[in-house]
């Protein structure tokens, strides 16, 4: 499933960052990502404030993972409204393999960051990685592509200061048009938008509607790409 395909929407929204904070997330790339998430969560929270269509509630899930993968969020995923960024620091291997492990068992039947399929609509995952793994990653990848619901979610890879492993960003994705390579709060509000709107009943113009869809939000994207390189990080 790429970035561009919709997600219907149930009860729980569980949004999972994912964080590289190796060694080689060190300087400018770990900064845009501090950045980007303390200026994206009050969207969050308007975003949670005004959906009043559906009975959903948006939670956050956050791992930082170097030597080790470990969940910031610890007790599970938090209410948005009650969720606050601390700025994280950096050093360590690239163990995205690890990562990748934890996350499969989060993800997993009986885990308390997950609901079962009737309380919980598919998750959206962002994977911010700023290298080339150093450990075992092809295998932790194929097992997590087991996963039932790491299958269903919406996955976007973000290559922090463009030199990570793109065949691996892809291979986590599962398709090159998910993998992006700027970041900014803009560019997770846009793809927020696209993934938590509610599937409308299908007709016989539906995959018309489809195609200008992704169209729009790739055009979006590009200008919040070029905006943003022309900013700098």
């Amino acid at each position: 499933m790429s970035i561009f395909d919709m997600v219907i929407i149930s009860r729980q929204r569980v949004l999972f960052f994912l964080i590289d904070t190796s060694s080689s997330m060190s300087g400018t790339k770990i900064e845009a990502v501090n950045t980007t998430i303390q200026e994206v969560v009050p969207y969050l929270r308007e975003v949670d404030a005004v959906d009043v269509d559906v009975d959903v509630d948006l939670k956050i899930a956050v791992m930082r993972f170097s030597t080790e993968a470990e969940w910031i969020t610890a007790s599970g995923p938090v209410a948005i409204g009650q969720f606050s960024w601390k700025n994280i620091t950096t050093g360590g291997e690239t163990n995205l393999g690890a990562a990748c492990k934890e996350l499969n068992v989060k993800l997993s039947k009986g885990s308390s960051f997950i609901q079962a399929a009737g309380g919980s609509c598919a998750p959206l995952i962002f994977l911010f990685l700023g290298g080339s793994p150093t450990d075992d990653i092809d295998s932790s990848i194929n097992e997590l592509w087991k996963n039932n619901w790491f299958r269903q979610s919406k996955k976007v890879a973000v290559d922090i200061g463009k030199n990570a492993n793109k065949d691996v960003l892809e291979h986590f994705t599962g398709n090159s048009d998910s993998v992006v390579d700027f970041c900014s709060a803009e560019m997770i509000q846009v793809i927020c938008e696209d993934a938590l709107k509610v599937g409308a009943i299908r007709s016989d113009q539906a995959d018309v509607i489809e195609k200008s869809r992704r169209m729009a939000l790739k055009e979006k994207l590009d200008k919040i790409r070029k905006d943003t390189t022309e900013g700098g990080w």
